[in-house]
């Protein structure tokens, strides 16, 4: 169970704005930036969720695209290692995308998994 299941959204959405501030300080900190990076994305990833539970769409589709651009950054830098989590992400943001009522950028970025998730298979 997570708090935001409990019925304590606003304390699971502190918690994850937290957890995204520490991981900004260390990725600004420099060192170690590609997995220092991808916890910031995925705190970003959390964070999203959580504003869109209490529903800060527009807040929760800034977060979830600065994921993404994370994501792809480490994706290019080491894919094993992270091309399962930006498809993930870039599901995420579809459905958020979905939520503020932009359908287009939304199949574009399904239309990018699909893509990612062929390229994959092949390799």
């Amino acid at each position: 169970f997570t708090l935001s299941d409990m019925g304590s959204k606003q304390e699971a959405l502190a918690c994850s704005r937290e957890a995204e501030q520490t991981s900004r300080k260390l990725v600004e900190g420099g060192s170690n930036p590609i997995p220092n990076k991808a916890d910031l994305a995925m705190a970003l990833k959390f964070l999203s969720e959580g504003l869109m539970d209490v529903g800060s769409k527009e807040e929760a589709l800034e977060a979830i695209k600065e994921s993404v651009s994370l994501y792809k950054e480490a994706a290019e830098q080491i894919p094993s290692m992270f091309q399962i989590t930006l498809v993930e992400c870039l599901q995420a943001l579809s459905g958020v995308l979905h939520e503020v009522g932009n359908h287009e950028e939304a199949d574009s970025v399904t239309k990018e998994v699909i893509r990612l998730q062929e390229s994959s298979n092949q390799s």
